[in-house]
């Protein structure tokens, strides 16, 4: 799998120094509601920049977010919690709409009762 590091390396060194966009690093989709959730939920520590991990998806060639020491106890604001890496992903206009998107979804699970009927159902 050195191959495969070495890629998901060089993909994440190039969005961080800025060569390439966070729509060609990470699965768009996946990521925006990886965001929306983690805020929905007030998982923040789970956002911060070390607790980020990402799985190489060998099909897409593209990053996806992995859950990772949410810390619910560790629960804030979400106004007092800020991290650079997540504002450079939700600068991109394709992570943006995905993250929109995934709030939108939630907010009318929730308006609905269909995420309280299917969380019972769990």
């Amino acid at each position: 799998l050195a191959h495969e590091y070495r890629m998901a390396v060089g993909l994440l060194r190039g969005f961080v120094e800025g060569v390439l966009p966070a729509s060609e690093v990470f699965d768009v989709e996946r990521l925006g509601g990886f965001i929306a959730a983690s805020q929905f939920w007030g998982t923040w520590h789970v956002l911060r920049w070390h607790n980020l991990r990402f799985y190489l998806n060998p099909i897409t060639i593209r990053l996806e977010p992995i859950a990772f020491d949410a810390n619910l106890g560790y629960r804030k604001d979400p106004g007092t919690v800020r991290e650079l890496i997540i504002d450079l992903m939700l600068s991109g206009r394709w992570i943006y709409e995905a993250y929109v998107r995934a709030t939108r979804t939630l907010a009318e699970e929730v308006e609905t009762g269909r995420l309280m009927k299917k969380l019972q159902q769990v």
